[in-house]
């Protein structure tokens, strides 16, 4: 709704952070008819007339098991040419292919290349939708800015043994070399995303100095996660249902200035 919009743009200015909206168009279907790219464009001057600093376009996993289709690339193009040209605000995409090195499917790129300003960040994942160990030499070098989507807390991680209550490991701090910008894709449980979140932005503050040594000795299990936190920080007196949350907080805050 406007009002979450206008929320959480005051949220952002109140911490100086930019707010940007992502919007799928759907497959080339909803791309292809004018009508359509008008409704999206017109969607889009709404959210930055109510405080969102910029547009970003999701096309990913838009076709069962994630299918790259050549034939969508011309509709998209299209798109994405209108939407940087009318609002002034395209600060990214993601393309039906998002992960690898190189661009595999040259055909499906050709036509968005073409028209895709160089000013506009490219989304990748890395070698991998997840991806245990980041570095510098993992992003793409395509010749527009990358956009680093980091699925590492993903709720849906092909890692189905990791709990996303961990703090964030194996990034390299030369990534930063390399992307213009780091995205997490958090799960939906705050509570349990505690330390993942401030590990994250401990990370992207200042990433020369920062510990992947947080976790070490905790079991993936998030009994024993809560179980080692507590014998780390001692019991919250709140019991209540944001006892776990507490938790989390005192055992961040002890191990960020242990390290």
């Amino acid at each position: 709704s406007i009002k979450l919009v206008e929320s959480l743009a005051e949220r952002c200015n109140e911490y100086n952070v930019e707010f940007w909206i992502g919007m799928k168009p759907g497959d080339f279907r909803y791309c292809m008819h004018r009508a359509d790219r008008e409704d999206y464009i017109r969607n889009a001057k709404i959210f930055l007339r109510h405080g969102a600093d910029g547009i970003y376009i999701a096309m990913d996993d838009t076709h069962p098991g994630c299918q790259v289709r050549p034939k969508d690339a011309i509709y998209q193009a299209e798109l994405i040419k209108e939407v940087y040209e009318e609002t002034g605000k395209l600060k990214a995409i993601c393309g039906e292919e998002y992960h690898g090195k190189e661009f595999c499917h040259h055909d499906y790129w050709e036509p968005i290349l073409k028209v895709l300003p160089k000013d506009v960040m490219i989304t990748t994942t890395g070698p991998r939708i997840w991806n245990r160990l980041l570095n510098a030499n993992d992003m793409p070098e395509h010749g527009w800015p990358v956009l680093l989507w980091d699925n590492f807390f993903a709720s849906d991680s092909w890692d189905p043994a990791r709990a996303p209550a961990y703090p964030l490991t194996g990034r390299s701090p030369n990534l930063v070399e390399k992307v213009e910008c780091i995205v997490t894709n958090l799960d939906h449980n705050y509570p349990w995303q505690f330390i993942a979140m401030h590990t994250f932005m401990d990370y992207c503050t200042d990433p020369y100095n920062y510990s992947n040594e947080y976790n070490q000795g905790v079991s993936r299990s998030y009994n024993e996660i809560l179980a080692h936190m507590a014998e780390t920080v001692g019991v919250p007196e709140d019991r209540e249902h944001n006892a776990k949350l507490r938790l989390m907080e005192m055992y961040w805050e002890k191990v960020r200035h242990q390290n």
